[in-house]
């Protein structure tokens, strides 16, 4: 559970283009995405992800609750340098 956190920290810190750089740099520098990438993730679970994350908190108004936002995470999870090289491996 918390490498699926950790992932989604990271790509909704780029989806609200807030400090990005600084979780990256810590999971960088700790080793957390060399580690991940040898956990043969799949990118469609997080899509799932994604999709699901309105309904799994429908009282509590959160960025995926937008359909905007839900789109935006979607491109970036396949379009991320450092998500790429965590998914295709």
């Amino acid at each position: 559970h918390g490498i699926q956190v950790g992932i989604a920290t990271y790509l909704m810190s780029l989806v609200q283009d807030h400090r990005y750089k600084r979780v990256n740099t810590i999971f960088t520098d700790t080793g957390f995405w060399d580690y991940v990438a040898t956990l043969d993730l799949k990118r469609a679970d997080f899509e799932k992800a994604i999709d699901l994350a309105p309904s799994i908190k429908p009282f509590r108004h959160t960025y995926l609750h937008e359909e905007k936002y839900r789109k935006k995470a979607k491109e970036i999870l396949y379009s991320d340098e450092t998500l790429q090289k965590v998914f295709d491996r």
